[in-house]
């Protein structure tokens, strides 16, 4: 069943809100029907202006050039950057592949294989207190575009 973008903007801000979200949202999914909370979960991974990558390599940047060319575009892009404290947190991820997240090695480091590399990788950055204490973000961003970006493609 296909549902209209504002009603997923809804359903996933619904989905997403307080510390017992899950249980919320399926009171409110029994009551009203709507997305599955898998479905909103591969919305939210998966958007369809997001990059493959989150680094900000040269790839990435080309990408956007590549799709700054491709709509014609002249205008001004806007480049910003953020440098935010965050909590003390190691985390696992799949998501770019396995690795252990929330530590100052660089990504190729903190690889995971197996379940035991898990551990060892936790381990070793608990051992050399090399946990992330501030998050770098970076954005470019065509700032005159009339429609979302996932339209121009």
């Amino acid at each position: 069943m296909r549902y209209p973008q504002n009603y997923l903007n809804f359903m996933t801000l619904m989905h997403s809100y307080g510390q017992k979200s899950a249980e919320q949202y399926s009171i409110l999914h029994a009551a009203t029907g709507g997305p599955c909370p898998r479905t909103l979960q591969n919305l939210i991974k998966h958007p369809p202006d997001c990059l493959s990558s989150p680094n900000l390599d040269f790839e990435n940047v080309a990408r956007v050039k590549q799709f700054v060319d491709t709509i014609r575009y002249d205008g001004p892009v806007a480049s910003a950057s953020d440098c935010t404290k965050v909590h003390k947190w190691l985390t696992y991820s799949n998501d770019y592949g396995s690795h252990i997240l929330g530590s100052v090695l660089p990504l190729l480091e903190c690889i995971a294989d197996d379940f035991d590399d898990i551990d060892t990788l936790v381990e070793h950055v608990g051992d050399e207190e090399m946990i992330a204490t501030r998050c770098r973000a970076s954005l470019l961003s065509c700032t005159l575009l009339d429609k979302p970006v996932h339209e121009y493609q």
